[in-house]
């Protein structure tokens, strides 16, 4: 389980957000507890 999340290089913000939200459905299934991000997300429209 991951206690926070950083990126080595190469890695989009996509998929930064799709492990959030992998690691959020593991702990659920396993614990019963829901995470909440702690963090802001900023939609950038191109």
């Amino acid at each position: 389980m991951l206690t926070g999340l950083s990126d080595a290089g190469g890695a989009t913000a996509a998929d930064i957000r799709a492990l959030m939200e992998r690691e959020q459905g593991e702990v659920f299934a396993r614990f019963g507890v829901r995470l909440e991000p702690e963090v802001r997300f900023l939609e950038r429209e191109e």
